[in-house]
């Protein structure tokens, strides 16, 4: 039968050859020669693009799509799974001739309940290889006893081709979420398995043998830690960009509103009408200008005591001026015109770069990929997207551009996400932070006077990264700031990375290089102020997923630092994925020149993906990964009630009913199976331990430090702008004491000398003015 999904997708095609014909027609009879040679040239560039890649399919990549014929067996139950009612029924009939369950053994159990289980190689001689029919009624045992299938997640990450007479074999990594219909249980699973195919069968390969190699079980009983609390709509009217998402304190009374400056948006943190608690309630806020995007921060840009609205917008710098009591006014002040227009102003970071008392800028933009038939050139350290540019305040919130004689013009062309001014090396001036798609990470050291040095190149190849966003805390606890990068892996360049497939212009190392995931530098004395992170440290942060905002926080206030990521780019109906399209043609298949003929390529490609329905970084979780101190990083999102099943953008941790927990902002943009954007708070109730809090009146201190010196030893603190994905978090300071007990807390805002407050009281919120106007 011939699905209404193919006939999009055949249409697009369509589209696609119409396109080639009637530019092939373009002015044919009235425009000149040289327009109708450039048309036909531009046809037959096409046309060799597509013979050229489909030549490199049947020669080079032929492994790889052995790997994906096999792959495509495991994606078709996980489609299967997804689409049913009754999972544990989708599992029974899925054809698999045997199956070798792990032995379970207890490991370790986390103070907040929850036990873990280590998934390990039975012995020898066993009962644990189950034949199909014994597979089917140990999984009858499962779904009897009252657990629930949920969400899962399947990867081929590694696959060998049969050689007669050995079969062909492949490596798989699963994710399972379980929760149990009357215990208020909740179970989540992970497991590496190897499997063996009988290629004989039929054109579908089969499964005949599937062993659990390794894996960890991790299970926990009552109500999870994070309560739905708040859900809304965000209208995309505007623009599909929706955010920047600021929190922030606008009437002063001490709890945080929620704004997405993009939908010109803001739900007003008041108190319930029943006493108990807060509630948010939505309402249009300053009526800002429509644009496509506009980058935003919090800043007091006129050093008149009042944070002030930025936006860089398309025609440069515009900002609000504060008002005492109620945040923004709703007349604006131009601080900048640019000299070209802002295409895509991803990013504001505030700080004072020269010393001079006043606040500059640094806007950089993000350049999209595909658009007009370009790609980024080198796609692992591209440099050819739309200018960023450093600018100088006058003290009264008018700007001059001085990205040149700052020393930061030659990578000013990177394709941005995020940026932060953050003194890294600790000599009381405040450096740049850059992390790009395309790139990943550059670091920039500042003279004192504003003239900046670029110490990348000293970084090591580890700074290369499909980087998202970035985050600063210490997490080693040494007093230095430390740079958490969010980035992306891939299943697909890891089985190119084993089976040893690239093309030529490229290398293996490149490409495992920049598939690593999430990658850790930590702060250090000397020239170079970061270096990358062991990796008994750094590995379990690592491998998220496609993620974009982060926060770096204590959620369980035990004195260890917490992670939480926002994941998921694109779902759609299938999991099949277009990351294969990506990695065997799309990198090679332009540059950083428009080109029509790459243009109707990618179009084409895209048209093929809309037909099936497939998903481009989709059916992701979100992650929560709890720390425990000595490099552990458990992820809990699932147990804590924090798994969102949503592509998510923004991610902010604030306490926003001042209880002493940090509760959890998410955004999301959903594509399928309906349009949508939507504001989600999750309320933290987890068991109350010690903390302290600092809530911080004035202006937003862009790139103060606060350590807290406890009997436990000591924390670090940054307050940041351009940090997260597109976010600002509030300008209060939060603390988890676990059994430390707190002594001092040493301030250091940019350009002033240190302050120091003592004694402290546990369990509050103190207030903290930090500069006087």
């Amino acid at each position: 039968m011939f699905s209404p999904r193919r006939l999009i997708g055949l249409l697009a095609l369509l589209a696609v050859c119409l396109g080639v014909l009637l530019w092939r027609n373009h002015r044919r009879t009235s425009g000149p020669a040289r327009a109708e040679a450039a048309a036909e040239a531009a046809a037959r560039a096409y046309l060799e693009l597509e013979a050229r890649e489909q030549s490199v399919d049947a020669s080079l990549w032929l492994p790889e799509l052995e790997a994906e014929r096999h792959e495509d067996a495991i994606l078709h139950l996980w489609d299967t799974l997804n689409a049913s009612a009754n999972p544990w029924t989708v599992l029974a009939q899925f054809p698999v001739a045997h199956v070798v369950l792990p032995k379970v053994q207890a490991q370790a159990a986390l103070a907040d309940g929850t036990q873990v289980w280590m998934l390990v190689p039975p012995p020898p001689g066993s009962a644990a290889d189950l034949n199909h029919d014994s597979f089917i009624g140990w999984l009858s045992r499962w779904e009897q006893s009252g657990w629930i299938l949920g969400r899962t997640t399947w990867a081929l990450t590694r696959h060998q081709p049969a050689t007669p007479p050995s079969r062909a074999r492949s490596k798989l990594a699963v994710t399972v979420q379980l929760n149990h219909s009357s215990t208020q249980e909740r179970a989540s699973l992970r497991f590496g398995a190897d499997l063996t195919w009988d290629d004989l069968s039929g054109p579908i390969p089969v499964i005949e043998r599937l062993e659990v190699e390794h894996g960890e079980l991790l299970t926990r009983r009552g109500r999870t830690p994070f309560q739905p609390w708040f859900e809304d709509s965000i209208p995309a009217d505007r623009s599909i960009f929706t955010d920047p998402l600021l929190v922030w304190d606008l009437d002063g009374e001490g709890f945080s509103e929620i704004i997405m400056v993009g939908a010109d948006r803001v739900w007003r943190n008041r108190p319930d009408p029943s006493g108990k608690g807060r509630r948010f309630e939505a309402e249009p806020w300053l009526g800002l200008p429509r644009e496509h995007i506009v980058a935003a921060v919090r800043a007091d840009v006129n050093a008149d005591g009042e944070d002030d609205l930025v936006l860089a917008q398309a025609n440069g710098v515009v900002w609000w001026p504060g008002k005492p009591g109620s945040g923004p006014t709703e007349t604006s002040v131009s601080g900048w015109v640019a000299p070209l227009a802002l295409k895509h102003a991803q990013v504001i970071t505030a700080g004072d770069v020269d010393g001079d008392g006043d606040l500059d800028l640094w806007v950089a933009q993000y350049k999209l990929p595909y658009q007009g038939g370009q790609f980024p050139t080198p796609w692992d350290d591209a440099n050819d997207g739309f200018p960023a540019y450093l600018l100088r305040n006058d003290g009264a919130g008018h700007f001059v551009d001085a990205t040149t004689e700052s020393g930061l013009a030659p990578g000013r062309f990177r394709r941005t996400y995020s940026a932060s001014f953050v003194d890294l090396d600790i000599d009381g001036d405040l450096d740049l932070v850059n992390v790009s798609d395309f790139a990943g990470l550059d670091v920039f050291l500042n003279d004192g006077a504003g003239h900046f040095q670029s110490v990348t190149d000293k970084l090591g190849v580890a700074r290369h990264a499909f980087g998202m966003s970035h985050t600063v805390n210490d997490v080693n606890r040494d007093g230095r700031p430390d740079v958490l990068m969010l980035g992306m892996n891939s299943t697909v360049a890891d089985r190119l990375g084993v089976m040893n497939l690239e093309r030529n212009g490229s290398s293996i190392e490149r490409m495992r290089e920049m598939t690593v995931g999430n990658r850790l530098f930590l702060g250090q004395s000397g020239v170079i102020p970061l270096q990358v992170a062991p990796t008994a440290m750094a590995h379990g942060l690592a491998r998220t997923g496609w993620s974009w905002g982060a926060a770096l926080a204590d959620f369980n206030s035990d004195g260890n630092l917490d992670l939480a990521v926002a994941n998921g780019h694109e779902t759609r109906a299938s999991v099949r994925d277009y990351e294969r399209q990506f990695w065997r043609h799309d990198r090679f298949a332009a540059d950083s020149q428009n080109n029509v003929a790459a243009d109707l390529y990618f179009r084409t490609a895209a048209g093929r993906r809309q037909a099936d329905q497939a998903s481009y970084g989709g059916w992701q979780n979100n992650v929560l990964l709890l720390g425990d101190g000595t490099q552990g990083w458990t992820d809990v999102a699932w147990l804590w009630g924090v798994a969102v099943p949503a592509d998510c953008r923004n991610h902010a941790a604030e306490d926003l009913d001042g209880d002493g927990r940090l509760d959890l902002v998410v955004t999301t943009q959903e594509e399928w199976p309906e349009r949508r954007q939507r504001l989600l708070i999750f309320h933290n109730e987890s068991p109350a331990q010690s903390w302290i809090g600092f809530k911080l009146s004035g202006p937003f201190p862009s790139g103060a430090r606060f350590e807290l010196e406890t009997s436990a030893g000591s924390q670090t603190r940054w307050c940041l702008t351009g940090d997260g994905y597109r976010t600002q978090s509030s300008s209060s300071v939060h603390f988890g004491l676990g059994s430390g007990t707190p002594r001092s807390l040493r301030i250091q805002v940019p350009g002033r000398g240190p302050r120091v407050i003592e004694p402290l009281t546990i369990k509050r919120w103190e207030a903290v003015k930090l500069v006087e106007p």
